[in-house]
């Protein structure tokens, strides 16, 4: 997904030491929901993301902490799964109507 966005993930938000996309990360208890997600650029890099693999018992916080970062000018990629009867489904539809888009595995 990186090479194909042309981005580096430089923070993962909500990650263990097991699971982190990034050697800069927020465990659980570090409460990724109460830091910054912002990234530091660098000038002439692909550019830099957060990575974010919510708890799906609960993601609609974490949509909402997305859309608080976007705001602020900080992008995140996260792993959903497409479920468009959730309320955090209309979230993402209302705040990134022109700039999301789904990556769906190939082959069958």
């Amino acid at each position: 997904t990186e090479k194909m966005l042309n981005c580096t993930v430089s923070l993962d938000v909500c990650a263990s030491e097991h699971n982190s996309k990034s050697p800069a990360f927020y465990t659980k208890e570090q409460n990724g929901l109460q830091r910054t997600w912002r990234c530091k650029q660098i000038k002439g890099k692909h550019m830099r993301v957060a990575w974010c693999n919510p708890p799906y018992s609960n993601v609609t916080p974490w949509i909402e902490k997305a859309i608080e970062e976007a705001i602020e000018g900080h992008t995140t990629l996260m792993l959903l799964k497409s479920d468009s009867s959730t309320k955090w489904f209309r979230l993402l539809v209302d705040y990134y109507y022109s700039t999301f888009f789904f990556l769906a595995p190939t082959g069958g």
